[in-house]
């Protein structure tokens, strides 16, 4: 119980700070991940999954992440999308993987399908604030040479 309350902290937390700080991508990012992370907890409370074999639902709304990571990675001229995604992918990946194995481990299955959430949600932070410093440092670099041209 205490990892979910970490985990659902954690995350909207970080959402708050996307939304607010983040501009349009953290924004969109905010309103994706908290709807895929709800479905989740839905589906799961609705389907009492079983991790030995490919988790649909699961796999369906982490498709659908994907889709919207991808969308919003392609049309930012930021990095931190692109990382989002990528580490999505791995999560991905995980579900392929259990598609061509006959017998899939209940625990590895849940913990490589699971395990990016908290990478992802910290590259989130980390990209938005090295963005922030970058823009302030752009911002305080155009000040200083308007004001050494003279221009007003």
């Amino acid at each position: 119980m205490t990892i979910i309350i970490l985990f659902w902290s954690l995350t909207l937390a970080v959402c708050t700070f996307a939304a607010l700080a983040g501009g349009w991508e953290g924004r969109w990012f905010a309103i994706c991940y908290l709807g895929q992370a709800g479905l989740l907890v839905v589906l799961r409370l609705m389907l009492n999954p079983a991790w030995n074999a490919t988790h649909w639902p699961t796999f369906s709304v982490d498709m659908l992440l994907l889709l919207a990571l991808f969308v919003i990675a392609i049309r930012t001229n930021r990095f931190w999308p692109l990382w989002v995604f990528g580490f999505h992918l791995i999560t991905i990946s995980a579900h392929l993987a259990s598609l061509f194995t006959h017998i899939v481990p209940a625990r590895a299955y849940f913990v490589l399908a699971t395990m990016w959430a908290v990478p992802k949600l910290l590259i989130v932070v980390a990209g938005i604030w090295t963005d922030r410093r970058a823009g302030m440092a752009v911002s305080q670099l155009a000040r200083r040479i308007h004001y050494d041209t003279g221009s007003t």
